[in-house]
């Protein structure tokens, strides 16, 4: 039974790494096998820590958001703990072998737009961090499998929960979501206008409102407590997404979040910012663009048509 089946330690499991497959927006994922070598039955439940090193062993500065399994959602298919079978036989790459566990990992390779101004630190090495300080395993990557080759556009990975190797279902989850973000003119504009609006050479003040959600999809309540995150705004003339399409003026900051949208229940965040226009953007209509960093909601980000005026003799 499974209560009766004592807990995975390190000195049971062997971990093989495998490359995944790409998906839209710039995002990778990769995963990482558990095999039991001891001759007994053991268990594993909830979500590894990874340590993400260099080819001598010292961290490179990713950090590893770690996900809860199934968030809100019931029934759980993980509730259960994993019991991992004996296995003395040789691992296959990418084999799919009953009786082992597995986590997939997840990041972005650009912004969104096919840009990263961020540092894009290296991976070659892992080290898993078991749940309940079972103790801490060095992953097998290279030879006759795949290279550990993990380089984020920015220093967060996704890892999910221990499933069962043979699990075909969808995960990791998806990261929160913050699906309510308005671009809209600088409420203090002396004159009353539809759209942000500005002169070239002039900055462009709009402003910006992100309406959150608690989050449920981590096992921090609220990704912005520990940091506020990056955003991107960008003014070109199509869509940034748009093939082919570049920005004629382009800025990242970090977000200077408050209270408002640190706390467990976050509330709207309002604020006005600014892009600088170059004094060589011809006068017309353009497309103003603004997202967050992909690590925290690859799909959280507005567009807002702008004009921007000739100036006056």
């Amino acid at each position: 039974m499974v209560a009766d089946t004592r807990a995975c330690g390190a000195e049971d499991l062997e971990g093989f790494y495998g490359q995944g497959s790409a998906a839209t927006g710039g995002q990778l994922f990769a995963g990482v096998v558990m095999l039991n070598r001891s001759e007994t039955p053991c268990k594993l439940e909830g979500t590894a820590d990874v340590d993400f090193l260099d080819s001598q062993g010292q961290p490179v500065g990713i950090t590893a958001f770690r996900s809860q399994p199934c968030g809100v959602a019931a029934p759980c298919p993980f509730a259960a703990r994993l019991i991992l079978e004996a296995q003395s036989g040789r691992f296959v790459a990418h084999q799919v072998l009953p009786g082992t566990a597995r986590f997939e990992m997840s990041w972005y390779t650009h912004d969104g737009a096919g840009f990263c101004q961020k540092p894009r630190p290296l991976a070659t090495a892992l080290r898993i961090v078991l749940p309940g300080d079972a103790g801490k395993i060095d992953v097998v990557g290279g030879t006759s499998f795949d290279d550990i080759q993990i380089q984020p556009c920015g220093t967060d990975v996704t890892v999910g929960w221990f499933v069962p190797s043979d699990y075909t279902g969808t995960w990791p989850p998806r990261p929160v979501h913050y699906t309510n973000i308005r671009l809209l003119p600088d409420p203090n504009s002396p004159v009353p206008i539809d759209s942000p609006s500005t002169v070239a050479g002039q900055p462009l003040l709009y402003r910006v409102i992100i309406t959150p959600f608690r989050a449920i999809s981590r096992l921090d309540s609220n990704p912005f407590s520990v940091s506020c995150p990056t955003y991107t705004v960008g003014l070109s003339k199509g869509r940034l997404t748009d093939p082919g399409s570049q920005a004629i003026a382009r800025e990242t900051h970090q977000l200077r979040c408050d209270q408002s949208i640190t706390q467990d229940t976050p509330k709207p965040f309002d604020t006005v910012l600014s892009l600088e226009i170059p004094s060589s953007v011809e006068p017309g209509r353009y497309m103003l663009a603004w997202f967050l960093d992909p690590t925290f909601d690859a799909q959280a980000g507005a567009e807002v048509g702008v004009e921007i005026l000739a100036n006056e003799p």
